[in-house]
């Protein structure tokens, strides 16, 4: 990773902290490349209690652990399709915080793959309540971080897709922590702990 997209008032120190208690989808338990490709193709992938689902059948690439093209340092996943909507929720059904990702483009030699904005939008109960654009860094493959606004908390799902371009970005990294209670939740919470305390007295 060589540089961060700045984009919210998070903190790295506080990513870092938080991740030590959630968990870091990085794609490196992955299996190997499916014949003939550059990387493992599927539909949906699983890791640390998460899935990505892709809308295509086999339209997730995960790219291989060397230097073939469009390998940004570390394994990525990628669309095969424009387009695609891909999926993250937690298994279990529970609500999540997103934090942060690792953005590249990718298969830069091939004019087929451009240079994509990536739309992310947060969902709670099936209602959007948050939505930030990334556009990747255009410096020959290489993985950026990128903070994901304060309203990316307590969801239930995460999607995400190319504005334009295609699929021409790849990411790694994603960074998922315990839900954080929402803006509404936590004022009734504290209510609650007041109350509790005036009658303690």
């Amino acid at each position: 990773m060589q540089g961060i997209g700045f984009q919210a008032s998070v903190s790295v120190s506080l990513i870092a902290a938080v991740a030590a208690s959630g968990q870091i989808i990085d794609f490196e338990v992955a299996p190997p490349p499916t014949a003939g490709f550059n990387g493992f193709r599927t539909t949906s992938y699983s890791e640390d209690g998460f899935t990505l689902q892709g809308e295509f059948t086999d339209g997730l690439t995960i790219s291989a652990s060397t230097d073939t093209n469009g390998f940004a340092g570390s394994r990525g996943l990628y669309s095969q399709f424009q387009n695609q909507t891909i999926t993250l929720t937690k298994d279990d059904g529970g609500n999540f915080d997103i934090l942060s990702v690792d953005l590249a483009e990718i298969n830069t030699s091939s004019p087929a793959f451009t240079i994509a904005i990536s739309e992310f939008r947060g969902f709670r109960d099936g209602v959007e309540v948050a939505s930030v654009t990334f556009a990747p860094l255009n410096d020959g493959s290489t993985f950026a971080t990128y903070v994901f606004p304060s309203t990316f908390i307590n969801l239930g799902a995460v999607e995400f897709g190319a504005v334009f371009g295609g699929n021409g970005y790849q990411l790694d990294n994603i960074t998922l922590g315990p839900p954080t209670p929402a803006p509404a939740a936590a004022l009734v919470l504290a209510g609650g702990a007041l109350a509790s305390s005036r009658r303690r007295r």
